[in-house]
């Protein structure tokens, strides 16, 4: 516990902005704290919560502006930040420090224990696999801080596809599938590791632009499976999944499967794995596309990929290698026993990536 006592508090409080006034903080005149009231109430604020901080850190508003105020050892450090990501579970936020002015990336559960195991397992794949993210940025760069509830913290990225998509249109077709290739390669290393992921989709696949260079990572990894294990319930689906990236005679086997607890049979685990191919090359073909490789339908209220319609033509589809063409219509396979394996998918696409 990170108690502040009510003496030392205007202390910490005060010498912080004493420091930050000095430097003349660029941040604070970003976010237009520039006037001495605006400091004064600024400071209030942090200094009210410093108090009453009874963990590591904590988020705080002003003007509608969030801040992250973390305190360790008696030290505090106050953080602007950006959202830079949100889905039905996490939340991703750019942070600076405003007194060393250096960049972070946080990402955030909200408020469930359940998702806070999910990011302790996220970060337990990322420190021990050589995964893209974890090879290019250094497994050192992946930390967890104690927040009221847990974040992660990541290298720095620009957000997922949908938060980068009109800079990533400009890049060219041959650019962007030699891109595609560090998602491949993870999807094959989490599978060579016995692990089925089940939600991948441009949502999860987040992108870095730094010194001109674009890079891409399978990233949220909380809720992956071990094929092996056998703890989970036997009538639900132990790893995530998103019914609009999956195709409508997918998502109705994985319910079949689950009414007939058959999780952990070897036919469903051989299912599983290529339904992680499809969802690859669902995943590459929207990338390249902008658009989705069937029209859409609907169970219910569940909108799924019409995989028992034609495969939709693109242009831009048209453009590729016969070789890979095949390979993204194989991937979309309706029958599953007629997908490649990731390890032939990875196989012929790195082939592909690395002779042109």
């Amino acid at each position: 516990m990170n108690q502040v006592s009510y003496w030392s508090a205007p202390k910490l409080v005060n010498d912080y902005f004493d420091k930050l006034t000095r430097k003349n903080s660029t941040i604070l005149r970003n976010c237009k704290l520039v006037t001495h009231q605006d400091i004064c109430q600024f400071k209030s604020i942090i200094l009210d919560n410093l108090r009453n901080l009874n963990s590591q850190a904590k988020k705080v508003h002003f003007k509608n502006i969030p801040f992250f105020l973390y305190c360790k050892s008696r030290k505090i450090k106050v953080y602007y930040a950006e959202k830079i990501y949100k889905s039905n579970l996490n939340f991703i936020y750019k942070i600076t420090e405003l007194l060393k002015e250096r960049n972070r990336v946080l990402k955030l559960s909200i408020n469930s224990k359940v998702m806070d195991n999910s990011l302790k397992k996220e970060y337990s794949f990322f420190k021990n696999l050589p995964l893209n993210f974890s090879k290019v940025y250094s497994s050192k760069n992946f930390k967890l801080w104690q927040f009221p509830n847990f974040a992660l913290e990541m290298p720095l990225v620009s957000g997922d596809y949908f938060g980068v998509e009109k800079d990533i249109n400009k890049i060219s077709l041959q650019m962007k599938l030699k891109m595609f290739l560090a998602v491949v390669e993870d999807a094959l290393l989490l599978h060579n590791n016995s692990r089925i992921i089940g939600d991948i989709k441009l949502e999860n696949i987040f992108f870095s632009h730094q010194n001109g260079k674009w890079e891409m990572f399978l990233a949220d990894l909380g809720g992956l499976w071990h094929w092996s294990s056998k703890n989970e319930h036997s009538h639900e689906l132990p790893f995530t999944i998103t019914p609009l990236c999956m195709a409508k005679t997918d998502y109705l086997h994985c319910k079949l499967i689950c009414k007939n607890g058959k999780i952990f049979d070897p036919q469903s685990v051989e299912f599983f794995k290529k339904l992680d191919v499809f969802l690859i090359g669902s995943a590459l073909y929207s990338f390249l596309t902008n658009e989705y490789p069937f029209e859409i339908t609907c169970i219910g209220d569940i909108e799924l990929l019409d995989n028992e319609q034609e495969f939709l033509p693109h242009s831009i589809i048209d453009k590729l290698d016969a070789e890979l063409k095949v390979l993204l219509q194989k991937s979309l396979a309706l029958n599953p026993n007629s997908r490649p394996t990731m390890e032939e998918f990875a196989t012929t696409f790195s082939k592909w990536c690395k002779s042109n």
